[in-house]
């Protein structure tokens, strides 16, 4: 729509406007009989009411659930409680790809290996796939040496990976030998 440069509204044809009016008249926040008014009231007071008791019960469910590996796992920057209880009941595709939405924006080490990928040409739901997999192996190594989460582990074991593979890499000859035509012939 065109912006009028005076009272910068937007300007609306005569014929949208009286499509809009025609439509506004017939919604159900125009109506004004008594009924219609006790009926959204009831709707919105069982909305509240619901959140209410989702809001407790996550609550209950929490303090429920308070065990050492949930606690553990909430050490993890992107984690709350009802995540940290999903993952434990279930390592459940969606809660992982929402822990991972998190921690890509609060927890710098994933926010790192998010932006690395990306910006050497991966694509992003790729690039959240990588840190949802780091995420996992963050996790089980959280879980199996009882540890809460630190990044300067991760970083030590990083440097451990590149040495291994600068090592494999120096002794390509181990692996190969030279062709022997005595050797059993395997069919």
């Amino acid at each position: 729509a065109k912006v009028s440069s005076i009272a910068r509204i937007p300007y609306v044809s005569s014929a949208k406007a009286e499509a809009l009016l025609l439509n506004a008249k017939k919604s159900v926040a125009s109506a004004t009989d008594e009924v219609t008014q006790q009926l959204i009231v009831a709707t919105v007071k069982q909305i509240m009411h619901l959140k209410k008791t989702i809001k407790t019960q996550t609550e209950i469910m929490a303090k429920a659930c308070s065990v050492s590996e949930v606690d553990l796992l909430k050490t993890f920057i992107g984690i709350s409680d009802y995540s940290a209880i999903g993952l434990m009941l279930n390592i459940h595709r969606q809660i992982l790809f929402m822990v991972a939405m998190t921690a890509i924006t609060k927890n710098p080490l994933i926010s790192q290996i998010y932006q690395e990928h990306v910006r050497k040409g991966m694509k992003k739901m790729a690039a959240i796939g990588l840190c949802m997999h780091k995420i996992l192996r963050v996790i089980y190594g959280m879980l199996k040496h009882n540890r809460s989460f630190d990044p300067e582990i991760d970083r030590r074991n990083r440097e451990k990976s590149v040495q291994k593979r600068k090592s494999r890499k120096e002794n390509k000859t181990r692996r190969y030998q030279d062709y022997d035509s005595n050797a059993p012939n395997q069919k």
